[in-house]
């Protein structure tokens, strides 16, 4: 699943592509549940 891919590959990716992802999911309206740390990289 991407979300987790981009977890597990944080210190390898480009900032960039860190905000990319990011406002990729705000556009959807992607909301993680609580237990989920996808904003606490």
């Amino acid at each position: 699943f991407f979300p987790q891919y981009a977890l597990d590959n944080a210190q390898q990716l480009p900032v960039t592509h860190l905000c990319g992802i990011i406002m990729s999911f705000a556009r959807l309206n992607f909301q993680p549940s609580g237990n989920e740390d996808f904003f606490s990289m």
